[in-house]
């Protein structure tokens, strides 16, 4: 079995709402991706967040939580770890072809979207934290 780890970032706007993005596999999740050999946290964020989105300047704050999934179809195990993000809120966001769509979600909203459930936890969490 593999073993994966992937970095998240939550970002939240002005509004209180969540920056996601669908994948390939028409789900929804955080921005972010996986963890190359050598690459810590900072170095994996930025990298994917400026592949994913074209953001380049982001302040990452602390970690949410630390979720897993296992993935029999690729016979893997996935760590995901999501941190609490901020980004210019100026910033014109440019999407990459690894997904079809971004949006930003309150709360409310991201309950009903189809995301995976290791993701969904950890957003969950995150709201959790904000309310203390």
């Amino acid at each position: 079995m593999i073993q994966l780890i992937t970095i998240k970032a939550i970002i939240q706007d002005h509004q209180g709402k969540i920056l996601l993005v669908r994948g390939g596999d028409n789900l929804w999740e955080m921005p972010g991706g996986r963890v190359e050999i050598g690459d810590g946290v900072e170095k994996t964020l930025r990298r994917e967040l400026g592949e994913e989105l074209g953001i380049h300047d982001v302040e990452i704050g602390d970690i949410v939580g630390v979720s897993d999934s296992l993935m029999a179809l690729h016979n893997s195990q996935l760590f995901i770890i999501a941190y609490s993000c901020k980004i210019n809120p100026t910033i014109e966001l440019k999407l990459s072809d690894e997904h079809s769509e971004l949006g930003w979600f309150s709360q409310s909203e991201i309950e009903k979207l189809d995301i995976m459930p290791a993701k969904r936890y950890l957003l969950d969490e995150y709201f959790r934290k904000l309310k203390g």
